[in-house]
């Protein structure tokens, strides 16, 4: 048995376009934390001017530096959801979008392992869904149209033979736009809904990520209901 790997947080960059695309995407992930690390300090800048709340709103996006914490420590309970050092993300979404700093951050704060997708393999959704097939994928962030792609992908898969249920996933968490649940019945028809749990989860970018949650359940798809977007957080 091989000693295991010393560090937490490894990541990986899809292989199809070469090292100097693996070194932009490294390039471009170390650029956003000094950016974070800035805005945190011009946020307690302007707080110790203004004696006011630790936020501030930087050319329409709004941080704060205990955001993080606040995001993935307190927000939620535990049972919703129990991520861990054990657990593998994807870095899907562009960091311009606020979505990247869930799966960034989710992936960092817990010890967990970061997937870089490059952007081809993004837009080629049986190629994405090998990728969280071989990387063992536990953990998923889409939008639901982007899954409804992947999950087409997951169903040619299952037609040509394939084991879906052997999928890592353990959570898949939709978020960026509005949910119709009656697309997920083929979905759960393949996995049921106590592996990969699916939540939908709402937030307008100011509240930078989610203030809503919801679990899903094959239920839901009988309903009609447009978007579920569950209690607030």
């Amino acid at each position: 048995m091989s000693a295991p790997d010393p560090y937490p947080i490894q990541l990986d960059v899809d292989e199809p376009e070469g090292p100097r695309n693996r070194l932009t995407a490294l390039f471009r992930l170390i650029l956003a934390v000094p950016i974070l690390i800035v805005l945190g300090l011009l946020t307690q800048s302007a707080t110790q001017a203004n004696d006011a709340q630790t936020y501030a709103s930087i050319g329409g996006f709004l941080f704060a530096p205990t955001l993080l914490l606040l995001l993935f420590r307190q927000r939620y309970p535990r049972w919703w959801f129990d991520f861990s050092r054990e657990d593998v993300w994807t870095l899907f979404h562009s960091f311009a979008f606020d979505f990247s700093v869930w799966e960034m951050w989710g992936a960092l704060l817990h010890g967990g392992r970061l997937v870089i997708v490059s952007h081809a393999v993004s837009r080629t959704p049986d190629a994405f869904r090998e990728l969280v097939d071989r990387e063992g994928v536990t953990v998923l962030n889409q939008t639901p149209s982007a899954f409804a792609q992947f999950d087409a992908a997951d169903a040619r898969a299952a037609a040509s033979g394939a084991d879906v249920r052997n999928l890592a996933l353990r959570h898949v968490v939709f978020g960026g736009e509005a949910l119709d649940p009656v697309r997920l019945s083929d979905c759960f028809a393949r996995h049921g809904d106590e592996r990969p749990v699916l939540a939908n989860m709402y937030g307008i970018t100011e509240t930078t990520v989610h203030v809503t949650h919801r679990r899903l359940h094959i239920i839901d798809t009988a309903r009609g209901a447009a978007s579920v977007i569950g209690r607030a957080i």
